[in-house]
């Protein structure tokens, strides 16, 4: 689906925040503009900020690793857009 491009703009805004906010977090390894997943299907009709982590925590083991240092809390919404958090380690290819 197409976005306007007014849409667009505000979705490049909330990634250049988003970057600025996240990536210095160790367990951030990508940051970008997606369509978000609910309960596992891909919604065409919404962006979202996509925020790839190596490790999905919550709860009680987010607070662990928050208070040791290990990551932070990522907002539900960064900008207006929701965020959409995707556990995956990428490398780069030689």
């Amino acid at each position: 689906m197409n976005f306007d491009p007014t849409t667009m703009a505000r979705a490049r805004v909330a990634l250049r925040s988003a970057n600025h906010d996240l990536l210095f977090d160790p367990n951030v390894n990508l940051i970008g503009i997606g369509h978000p997943e609910h309960k596992g299907q891909i919604h065409e009709n919404e962006l979202a900020i996509r925020v790839h982590v190596h490790s999905k925590l919550t709860g009680m083991a987010l607070e662990a690793a928050t208070v040791a240092g290990y990551t932070h809390p990522i907002p539900a919404e960064i900008n207006g857009f929701q965020t959409d958090v995707l556990q995956g380690t990428y490398r780069l290819h030689q």
